[in-house]
């Protein structure tokens, strides 16, 4: 990518953004950084980018249309109107990873999914630093791929990419090409972005586009709309599953987790040996280990990885006992399919749950929860913009759970009529299936307030 005296346009001034003007900079582009918000909101990441170029601050003007490129922010849709008219005008719009891409050398393990991205990520970048390969992992988790590029626009000498990928990350990809690609699963989400369930798997697809016979594809083989993802890959497949033996890929076995790789058939560990909760985290650790086997980590390796890995804070992760109520903190978990799969990850059927659910709509129905409320749940707390649509969807579906519903407007409440009434084995569960933005700047913070609240209980 010839980039020097190149006119770019970078819209959107968050850590995305800065980074790809200090890169283009470096590269001698003549930058142009526009960003729909007011300068003072974005202050954040204002000293990553060089004091030379040109910003607009307050909306998007017709200056962007003068540039020969466009690299957008992830959280910027492509259909707003000045986008539309680049689109019209012929000019290239890429992402943040796509300006990243010629530039790294190492093979880049790329992970998209509704769920489960962030812990597979963090734990497959583990299997491979733990091994002794010199490991960069990025993207859509902790820092953009285009951080790693240095003042003097090289790469950091990487032997492995690990980088986790949005959907919206993946709609502006040209070239980018992950060596290993994994798709985790799929469900209704981004639907306040996305015309349609469709638009969103489409999106996802394109992780497979540069992909040829020589690169991977890792697959879950239990989620229906991934298994036909099969057929629009041409890399060599890999499969893992829980529920059924694989010709090649990783499986359970009585509870231990078999790699069947390259013909050969190795014992990876036992379930009980790692220190992550429900089915979910079971398919989380099969992608990551599938990942570490095609590139070269051996199994003994992985073994001792898979039984120091401790989870990740704001992922079913555990803050408190008090008075045999354990209290479990899943911010992270903004669709209604996370809410099921931690649902499923706290205790059995016998189990008394406060759960607290809310934040801004995403879209999904949240009524396809009815059946494990009403074996699980005794408190259902509604908290944030979306209270009155989530209770709307639940009682559509089974009216019976309306004795079960409260209402509150703040953490505080939440966390006390969460665990009112519980049994002596219970749970209180903030899994909101919303995003954080009505009442928190994002899902860390919500969780931050969420186990603050907790641990003033005594």
């Amino acid at each position: 990518m010839e980039l020097k005296n190149k006119k770019v346009a970078v819209l959107g001034a968050g850590i995305s953004g800065a980074y790809s003007v200090r890169l283009l900079f470096n590269c001698g582009a003549k930058v142009f950084l526009s960003e729909s918000r007011k300068k003072e909101v974005t202050k954040e990441y204002s000293g990553i980018m060089p004091d030379q170029i040109e910003k607009e601050y307050g909306g998007h003007s017709k200056r962007v249309l003068e540039s020969d490129l466009i690299v957008i922010s992830p959280g910027i849709p492509l259909d707003i109107p000045i986008l539309k008219e680049a689109k019209a005008k012929g000019i290239s719009i890429i992402g943040e990873i796509e300006l990243a891409f010629p530039f790294i050398k190492a093979p880049i393990v790329a992970i998209t999914g509704a769920n489960g991205k962030t812990t597979t990520t963090t734990l497959m970048g583990k299997i491979f630093s733990d091994s002794g390969k010199k490991t960069i992992v990025g993207g859509n988790i902790g820092m953009p791929l285009c951080s790693f590029i240095n003042e003097d626009t090289t790469w950091d000498k990487a032997e492995i990419v690990v980088s986790e990928i949005s959907s919206f990350q993946l709609e502006t990809i040209i070239d980018f090409k992950p060596k290993v690609s994994m798709t985790l699963n799929v469900s209704d989400n981004h639907l306040d972005r996305y015309n349609s369930f469709e638009e969103y798997v489409q999106a996802k697809e394109m992780i497979f586009k540069n992909q040829t016979e020589n690169d991977f594809a890792v697959l879950n083989m239990d989620c229906g709309r991934v298994f036909e993802m099969k057929d629009k890959t041409k890399a060599h497949k890999i499969y893992f599953s829980i529920k059924n033996e694989v010709k090649e890929g990783l499986f359970l076995r009585d509870k231990t987790i078999i790699s069947r790789i390259a013909g050969k058939e190795q014992e990876l560990c036992n379930i009980s040996d790692t220190n992550l909760l429900g089915s979910h985290n079971v398919e989380n650790i099969m992608a990551a280990s599938a990942a570490g086997l095609i590139l070269g980590v051996s199994v003994e390796s992985i073994k001792r990885t898979l039984k120091e890995f401790k989870g990740l804070e704001n992922r079913i992760e555990f803050v408190k006992e008090v008075n045999g109520i354990k209290y479990i903190n899943d911010s992270k978990a903004t669709n209604v399919d996370a809410i099921m799969r931690a649902l499923e990850s706290v205790g059995n059927s016998e189990s008394q749950v406060g759960l607290i659910m809310g934040g801004r709509y995403k879209g999904g129905d949240f009524g396809l929860l009815a059946p494990l409320i009403r074996e699980k749940v005794k408190n259902v707390v509604l908290m944030g913009e979306s209270k009155d649509i989530i209770e709307k969807l639940l009682l559509a579906k089974d009216s019976s759970v309306k004795e079960k519903i409260k209402k509150i407007s703040n953490m505080a409440d939440a966390v006390e009529k969460a665990g009112e009434s519980l049994g002596k084995t219970g749970f209180v569960l903030l899994s909101p299936g919303c995003s954080s933005f009505d009442m928190f700047k994002d899902y860390k913070e919500r969780g931050k307030i969420f186990k603050e609240e907790v641990l003033k209980i005594r």
